[in-house]
């Protein structure tokens, strides 16, 4: 019998690229997203039997065997960055999804999930939230391991720590160690397309300007040096600046700014530093594209995963 997968909340579907890179034989039985541009994306680059673009309308019943699931629950509710931060009361119903996906699990009874969010989610409402997940899980027949991974740790210059639930079924009987010592031996230099040098002065409006004046008097930063600077901002804190890494990549990343180019990273060059490769199809308009990215997954992380659960 054919190794099933299965994805929920799929984005542009991360997970199928790491197994592809791993030359894990398998068959992609269904993706869900309800986002018609990450939809396209979809349809552009992947084959999956069904195609889902509503994740609470479905027949549990009617919904394929899967021996691995993967899901990226929407993390808006939990995260930080959101002032209001609902969780599972969110209006939009995004909190709630995590039990869509919990469904899954309950009735399809894979060997393998994994699920992925932000850190946040493990101090959200004072640490109940992050109970509740535990409490469910810990109600199936699986062995979950919690772990935070950051790109860095597998040798991508980019900081986006994300917190990866790992579920193998207790019928496997299998033991699996998640250490990693990949050391980060590549800058962002070695993701950039063009180094030809901009003019900031042609590149920015006075506003953005006066943000990235303040950030280099704040960080000391040597303009010639590799510096990201995320200047879609209002400026202060949220101007992130890192120096020879990526500044985490989030759906807004379209003016991640860096100093020794005086111009913004591309699409291209972000999507490489979420592991995607070069023949991936952009089908949507660029605004969609960042969105895409930044709800991504970095592969990189997602082989090392399914080197430990599956090879």
């Amino acid at each position: 019998m054919p190794f099933r997968v299965g994805t929920d909340c799929s984005g542009i579907e991360a997970p199928i690229i790491a197994l592809q890179n791993l030359n894990i034989s398998f068959d992609h039985e269904f993706s869900c997203d309800c986002d018609i541009h990450v939809q396209n994306t979809i349809k552009a680059n992947f084959k999956p039997k069904i195609l889902y673009d509503n994740i609470f309308n479905r027949d549990i019943s009617n919904i394929p065997d899967i021996d691995l699931y993967i899901a990226g629950f929407p993390c808006q509710p939990f995260s930080t960055i959101n002032q209001h931060r609902e969780g599972f009361n969110e209006i939009n119903k995004k909190g709630i999804i995590f039990f869509e996906c919990l469904k899954i699990l309950q009735h399809k009874n894979p060997n393998y999930f994994i699920f992925e969010n932000v850190i946040g989610l493990l101090t959200h409402n004072k640490k109940k939230t992050f109970g509740v997940i535990q409490a469910e899980l810990n109600k199936l027949p699986y062995t979950v391991s919690y772990l935070i991974f950051n790109p860095t740790d597998f040798n991508i210059p980019q900081d986006r720590r994300r917190l990866y639930m790992i579920g193998i079924h207790n019928s496997l009987n299998k033991s699996v160690n998640f250490t990693t010592n990949i050391s980060l031996n590549r800058t962002i230099r070695d993701f950039f397309d063009d180094t030809t040098i901009g003019n900031k002065h042609a590149l920015l409006r006075p506003k953005k300007l006066k943000i990235l004046e303040n950030k280099i008097i704040e960080k000391k930063i040597n303009e010639t040096d590799d510096w990201i600077i995320n200047l879609n901002t209002s400026g202060g804190p949220f101007a992130t600046a890192k120096k020879d890494i990526c500044p985490c990549i989030i759906t807004t990343s379209f003016m991640y700014y860096i100093t020794s180019l005086q111009r913004f990273l591309t699409i291209n060059e972000l999507m490489k530093l979420q592991g995607f490769p070069s023949d991936f199809k952009i089908v949507v308009p660029k605004i969609q594209a960042f969105k895409q990215c930044g709800n991504s997954m970095c592969i990189p992380i997602l082989e090392f995963i399914f080197k430990q659960i599956l090879l």
